[in-house]
């Protein structure tokens, strides 16, 4: 029997691969994403990062997406923006059409995801 833990993983894993290969087609839309609450102790210059990507992403501007975002991992890298960073970073390389970069970050986002939010293992 697989563990509940593997099955919920696998599980994300599919769901994330299904939506990186419907998604992956010419057509270059990103949802308007609200930046999440920001805790007071992030530091202005990271929410103006995260908020200007979105922005990009929004313009389907994914190149300067990307750097925004990579950005923000480089200096912070287990901020609490990190799950969503990720997730951000693979609608980036999906709308650049690097499918197989947005499936790598998507799969972070999962793995991050269960790290960072144990309710998530707990399904």
């Amino acid at each position: 029997m697989v563990p509940l833990k593997d099955s919920i993983l696998k599980f994300i894993f599919c769901l994330l691969l299904i939506v990186v290969l419907v998604d992956c087609a010419p057509k270059k839309t990103v949802l308007n994403q609200p930046a999440p609450e920001v805790p007071p102790k992030y530091n202005k210059e990271v929410v103006d990062k995260f908020q200007s990507g979105l922005e990009m992403l929004d313009a389907q501007n994914y190149s300067e997406a990307l750097n925004k975002f990579q950005s923000i991992l480089v200096k912070n890298p287990t901020s609490k923006f990190e799950v969503v960073v990720h997730f951000n970073l693979g609608a980036a390389h999906e709308g650049l059409g690097q499918c197989e970069l947005a499936a790598k970050r998507y799969q972070k986002t999962a793995r991050y995801a269960v790290k960072r939010f144990p309710q998530v293992e707990a399904l």
